[in-house]
């Protein structure tokens, strides 16, 4: 039974035939009511954000006027939206717009799990659905492939135990081209924005990435802790977040260097190396083949100015 919704103004009395001033009253009173609610949802809301603008007034991905506060990782890959303290960070309305829909692409990815159950199946649900309304180009990359091709990739993948997984309902997604460019996006992003956090300035210089899947690629990741030893504290409200999100890292805020080993549950990470263009330029004076190591042990490269 649905719930009957609460009058907004008193109504008139039984006793007489409302004319157009009590209807015009009753209008006034619902707006009212309106605008003082809205206007008490605006003042929950803004303390947090005048205190971030303060502090820091300038987008940290471009450096225009930040209007907004952008969550990176952002909150829709954190089951029941539960994301980490200290993770937000000044942006303008172009930028935090402008990796929404990457975001979603992001949340999907990490939700497609083998070793640790979904707790919440609406939200992925809810997430696949929103994938599909708003980049059905990825969704229909993902399902592409025969049959035969995905028994192949979980036979590869899990050896004799992929052809059970297969017969408990277990898939695979074809990631191509369409998601590469997505995960390498988020990558650069999510690379500005801890830069931003630990530098305590935005970046202006080079940021080289790699996007790496922890299926295949963890050797690689675990090469490269010795190089990142600082491990941050991720949670919210003390709960644990790490099993969701994690990273090592390393840095100097004088030379303005950060390097970063990130991990997003059992599916993908990063490795990456931000610097100052001061500090480039310096690398490529004192090696000549300081530019053509960072371009072998990073595939994508961004100039942030």
């Amino acid at each position: 039974m649905a719930a009957r919704r609460p009058a907004l103004a008193p109504p008139p009395s039984s006793e007489s035939t409302p004319t157009s001033d009590d209807r015009s009253s009753s209008h006034l009173a619902a707006y009212r009511h309106h605008t003082t609610r809205r206007r008490m949802v605006q003042r929950k809301c803004r303390p947090n954000y005048r205190l971030l603008s303060k502090t820091h007034p300038l987008c940290c991905y471009c450096g225009a006027l930040a209007t907004t506060t952008d969550h990176c990782p952002p909150r829709s890959l954190f089951e029941r939206r539960h994301w980490p303290e200290g993770y937000e960070f000044p942006a303008c309305e172009p930028c935090n717009a402008e990796g929404r829909l990457s975001e979603i692409v992001i949340a999907c990815l990490y939700r497609m799990r083998v070793f640790r159950p979904d707790n919440y199946p609406g939200e992925t649900r809810k997430l696949l659905q929103g994938l599909v309304n708003n980049r059905r180009d990825i969704a229909e990359e993902w399902l592409g492939g025969t049959p035969e091709w995905r028994e192949a990739k979980l036979r590869e993948g899990f050896g004799p135990v992929g052809d059970e997984m297969q017969r408990r309902g277990y898939g695979v997604a074809q990631i191509g081209e369409k998601t590469h460019d997505t995960i390498n996006y988020f990558g650069k992003k999510l690379g500005k924005a801890l830069y931003y956090k630990h530098i305590e300035r935005r970046l202006r210089g080079r940021l080289f990435c790699r996007s790496v899947s922890l299926f295949t690629g963890a050797e690689l990741m675990k090469a490269s802790l010795p190089f990142a030893p600082g491990v941050p504290v991720v949670e919210r409200s003390s709960g644990d977040l790490s099993q969701q999100f994690v990273y090592r890292y390393n840095f100097n805020v004088q030379y303005g260097v950060f390097y970063g080993v990130v991990g997003f549950g059992e599916q993908f990470g990063y490795l990456m190396f931000a610097m100052e263009q001061d500090f480039f330029d310096q690398g490529l004076r004192d090696r000549s083949d300081f530019a053509t190591r960072l371009e072998e042990a990073f595939p994508q490269r961004y100039v942030c100015l």
